[in-house]
């Protein structure tokens, strides 16, 4: 699939994403234009289905973009532009489909035997991949497994004072069921600001022992198994090749 193609695809798939935020923006503001909405009209229903399936289209399209330039770098040994593409997604993607030029075909140079390639690449990715999915299975036990029996409410960022990476712990406010008032800190590092509203999970029995509802532990599960899935595919392919030869 050559760069052009990669690019055609990406900006469809992003008119496409963007097209389907205007039509939900559209309902929201021309269907509902009160705070509270308890039901759509018929043609706002329609509008919602419309942005979904346009929604679920640009998103399968550049995610074909994104896994196939993951390829490519692997392929080139690009494993700086690798790392930042396969953590940050579609702004890497249009920043190497921007800066980096299409590798030439180099035929005047064809029958120059080239030296193998790093085996590094390859051990690097199944490192990553086993990483990520042991820290991702870490969190998700630790998330899920406090869930039962909780109860959801909204809380409001009180404080998160900004650290030298530019996180912070924010400390978080919000009142229970039964009327009772109470703030607790975030232990995970992140980018909220003050005043900005959060789901919070509590026990009844236990509120003081809130915490913020987070999925942060899928992200890492997504990176191990995309990691680890291409360290095996360099794996299984270099086997292959050694067993034709």
């Amino acid at each position: 699939m050559r760069k052009k193609t990669l690019v055609i695809l990406y900006l469809l798939g992003l008119a496409l994403a963007l097209l389907a935020l205007a039509i939900s923006i559209a309902v929201i503001f021309f269907q509902c234009p009160t705070s509270t909405c308890p039901s759509l009209p018929g043609p706002a229903i329609l509008g919602v289905v419309l942005a979904g399936i346009l929604t679920v289209a640009g998103t399968v399209l550049i995610a074909i973009v994104w896994i196939r330039i993951l390829i490519i770098q692997a392929q080139q040994q690009q494993w700086t532009w690798f790392v930042w593409t396969l953590l940050f997604g579609w702004v890497t993607v249009l920043l190497y489909l921007i800066k980096v030029p299409e590798t030439p075909q180099i035929a005047a140079q064809a029958q120059v035997p080239l030296p193998p390639p790093l085996r590094t690449g390859p051990r690097l990715l199944v490192g990553v991949g086993i990483f990520g999915l042991a820290l991702g299975g870490i969190l998700a036990w630790n998330t899920l497994g406090f869930l039962p029996g909780t109860v959801s409410t909204t809380g409001t960022i009180i404080a998160c004072p900004v650290t030298q990476d530019n996180s912070c712990a924010p400390t978080v406010s919000f009142w229970t069921q039964a009327g009772q008032h109470l703030t607790f800190r975030g232990s995970e590092p992140s980018t909220y600001v003050e005043g900005e509203t959060v789901p919070v999970v509590y026990h009844p029995t236990t509120p003081q022992d809130a915490r913020i509802e987070s999925i942060s532990w899928l992200g890492w599960v997504v990176i191990g198994s995309l990691s680890l899935l291409l360290g095996l595919y360099f794996y299984v392919r270099r086997w292959i090749r050694k067993a034709r030869a």
